[in-house]
């Protein structure tokens, strides 16, 4: 392992399952704003806020 190449500041996730729930937060994260420009309904797209609230808890 390079650990020259980490910078202060940066971000380390060491968990698979961290990791998994990060990438499944930021998924339902943007569906957020593609719901928007859709036109979809403020209903539909809280579903989609409190599953990455779901995925991140």
């Amino acid at each position: 392992m390079n650990l020259d190449k980490i910078k202060r500041g940066n971000t380390i996730i060491t968990s698979v399952l961290h990791f998994e729930s990060m990438v499944q937060t930021l998924d339902s994260l943007k569906d957020v704003p593609n719901g928007m420009g859709l036109g979809i309904t403020n209903d539909f797209l809280a579903m989609d806020i409190r599953h990455a609230l779901h995925h991140f808890a």
